[in-house]
C-alpha cells in the first residue's frame, strides 16, 4: 500500500505523536475519522474528548461503538467514566455495574467495581446535600415569615401610637 491508509483506518503512530506535541484537535479529528469498529482509537477518541471537557462527544463516539453491537467491558466502562464526569450519575452507575457484574477481563471488572462504588457513595452524598439543602431552604423560609411577621406587627403598632 505504499504509505496509503484504507478509508476509516487511523495512524496510531502518528495521532500519539500529535499528542505528545500538544497538537489534540489534530489528533482528534484523526480519531473521529477513524472506523468505530477500532477499539483503540475509539476510546482514544473518548478519552480526549473527556479530558477537553467534551463529554457529549465522548459519549457519541463510544455510543456508537455500542451501537455495532460492540459493546465490550472497556467501552462500557469508558462510557461509565465520561458519564460520570458529565453528572450523569445514574448513567455511570448503570454502565460501570454492568461491566463489574460481567463476566470479562478481571482487572476492568475491578475498575469498574471501583467505579461503581465511588459513583454510588457521590450518589449518596449528593441525595445527603440535597437534603439538607431542602431543610435549610424551609428553615429560611420559616425564619423569614417569623422576620415578616415581626415587620408588620411592629408597623402596625407604630401606626397606632
Amino acid at each position: 500500500m505504499n504509505g496509503a491508509r484504507a478509508m476509516g483506518e487511523v495512524d496510531l503512530a502518528r495521532v500519539n505523536e500529535q499528542v505528545a506535541q500538544g497538537e489534540l484537535e489534530e489528533a482528534i479529528a484523526a480519531l473521529a475519522a477513524a472506523d468505530p469498529k477500532d477499539a483503540t482509537a475509539t476510546l482514544l477518541l473518548a478519552y480526549l474528548e473527556r479530558q477537553r471537557g467534551r463529554y457529549e462527544r465522548s459519549e457519541a463516539a463510544l455510543d456508537r461503538r455500542i451501537a455495532l453491537g460492540l459493546d465490550d467491558a472497556e467501552t462500557l466502562l469508558q462510557r461509565g467514566y465520561t458519564r460520570w464526569m458529565a453528572g450523569d450519575l445514574a448513567g455511570a452507575a448503570s454502565d460501570m455495574g454492568r461491566v463489574a457484574a460481567g463476566s470479562g477481563d478481571a482487572s476492568v471488572r475491578a475498575r469498574a467495581a471501583t467505579g461503581a462504588a465511588d459513583v454510588a457513595a457521590q450518589q449518596r452524598e449528593m441525595a445527603d446535600v440535597a437534603s439538607r439543602a431542602e431543610t435549610l431552604e424551609i428553615a429560611w423560609g420559616v425564619a423569614g415569615f417569623a422576620l415578616s411577621v415581626v415587620l408588620v406587627t411592629a408597623l402596625w403598632r407604630a401606626r397606632r401610637s
